[in-house]
């Protein structure tokens, strides 16, 4: 599904998690006031909730959602994050990716996500229910 929108700028997406990370491992007085700026600058690097962009992919129905370049993206870039393995058991047979939070569906943050194989995430979804 083309959105419309330029090409994502992964490279910087990777730059600001680097940031991020670097930040959690900053001394702790320090910590929450940088870390706040980081999260800032990716939100308003990803447009934040006014970004029509995002509110388009938000009203999409979660299947619809499922079938965008963004998700595509979004995927692709957590399978590889995660070594093409399930993050539970480490099977590398039938990989999903599961949203630990829809709260930034369309903006997911990588910690938002995490690779799953179908038994496992079948299991995530049988606890929560």
């Amino acid at each position: 599904m083309d959105l419309g929108r330029e090409e994502f700028d992964w490279d910087r997406m990777r730059q600001e998690e680097d940031d991020y990370f670097a930040v959690k491992k900053a001394a702790p007085k320090t910590m929450e006031t940088t870390l706040k700026g980081v999260l800032s600058r990716m939100s308003a690097r990803a447009g934040g909730e006014d970004d029509p962009i995002v509110a388009k992919l938000r009203s999409l129905p979660y299947s619809e959602y499922l079938a965008t370049e963004h998700w595509r993206k979004t995927r692709e870039r957590a399978l590889n994050r995660d070594g093409f393995q399930c993050r539970i058991c480490a099977s590398r047979k039938a990989l999903e990716v599961h949203h630990l939070t829809y709260e930034r569906r369309g903006e997911e943050l990588p910690t938002d996500l995490i690779t799953l194989c179908g038994p496992c995430h079948k299991a995530q979804h049988d606890r929560k229910a």
